[in-house]
């Protein structure tokens, strides 16, 4: 496996840092991953690697605002424009920059929280491209919760502008995700039931930051935006989508927006759209106590709709060739000159050919 960076530019202009990891040999296909809010690429190491021995490619950027595209200095201030569909923009970019380098490999786009909104977003936008997408610790968030961050978000931007960071905001949403673990005494309870991770997070220096008023205002308006029926009517309909969620993750309400959300993609016409909801686990199911179980389901999920490998496919075919070829050019003539050579009776000669005769019949 090969791990490695490179710095790509967005359709604005904008450079942003993308994490790359290689399988040995051709990948069989590749995972695009877009990360959560408030963190960075890197956290998704570990499925990477073992997506990556599986054959699989897996690259995923910094959002803006995020990682090392915005720096530590930066982090949760956004670069003018409309952050949120940008942001989608930067990940259209960086597909069309992986199936330049492995034109014949399927692409998945796998989404979590932030990213999985941009990612329904994605869909919208791009969904010929890809042979499917993932949608982790998402939910369908029209929601009134919204519709007031919005106004708030405008109202703090044209008080304070688009950097100051967004405490008010902040503390709305991810202080209420974190009421049902209060018991716990915790720091990001919500996030999953694994200590040593969630301390982990907390502790990590791209993490656990306060994004700004600029970056809520366009996220929300691009969430009020996504769900109108025209931008869901121009997904393709035989896109497979497969939503995964902790049935006690507070961001889908307990499952709740998260079964929304599935029953809004089958009535848009999506044919295959699956859900699974994890017994207990919360926001962050790749980190989770169970998340070996997340990572196989993922992966077969993807195997299943890529099929084999392209080289098993090919050794398939030329054996079935090989096959047919021997087949046809063993003729009962053939038989009986061998027959002959090896000494035997003219009368043998012919009993031997009715043999054949027959036997070539059945086959």
């Amino acid at each position: 496996m090969k791990k490695f960076r490179e710095t790509l530019k967005g359709k604005d202009g904008y450079e942003f840092s993308v994490c790359f990891w290689l399988p040995d040999g051709s990948p069989k296909g590749i995972v695009q991953i877009l990360h959560g809010m408030v963190e960075h690429i890197e956290r998704y190491d570990d499925f990477a690697q073992y997506l990556c021995n599986l054959g699989y490619a897996v690259a995923g950027d910094d959002h803006r605002g995020h990682g090392l595209t915005a720096g530590e200095e930066n982090l949760g201030k956004v670069p003018g424009g409309h952050t949120y569909f940008d942001t989608i923009d930067d990940a259209i970019v960086l597909t069309d920059y992986l199936q330049g380098k492995y034109p014949k490999a399927p692409i998945f786009i796998f989404g979590h929280s932030y990213g999985s909104f941009l990612a329904q977003g994605y869909i919208q936008q791009n969904s010929s491209k890809i042979k499917g997408c993932v949608l982790c610790g998402s939910a369908r968030m029209d929601t009134k919760d919204v519709k007031m961050g919005k106004k708030v978000a405008d109202l703090q931007f044209r008080l304070y502008g688009k950097d100051k960071p967004a405490n008010l905001i902040r503390k709305l949403s991810f202080g209420g995700y974190d009421k049902p673990f209060k018991h716990e005494k915790r720091a990001n309870a919500w996030l999953n039931r694994d200590v040593d991770a969630c301390e982990k997070y907390n502790n990590d220096k791209f993490c656990n930051y306060t994004m700004s008023i600029g970056f809520y205002k366009y996220f929300f308006d691009g969430l009020l935006k996504i769900y109108a029926n025209d931008r869901l009517q121009a997904i393709r309909k035989d896109l497979p989508i497969f939503i995964i969620s902790g049935d006690k993750d507070p961001v889908g309400d307990m499952g709740k927006l998260v079964k929304e959300l599935y029953d809004l993609y089958n009535n848009t016409g999506i044919e295959s759209v699956k859900l699974k909801l994890y017994n207990n686990a919360r926001h962050e199911i790749l980190n989770e106590i169970n998340k070996k179980e997340v990572y196989q389901d993922v992966s077969d999920w993807m195997d299943g709709i890529i099929g084999p490998k392209t080289e098993e496919k090919d050794i398939k075919s030329a054996t079935k060739t090989a096959k047919k070829s021997v087949a046809e050019n063993t003729t009962p003539s053939k038989t009986v000159k061998k027959s002959t050579s090896e000494g035997k009776t003219p009368t043998a000669s012919k009993t031997a050919k009715k043999s054949e005769s027959k036997k070539a019949v059945k086959e």
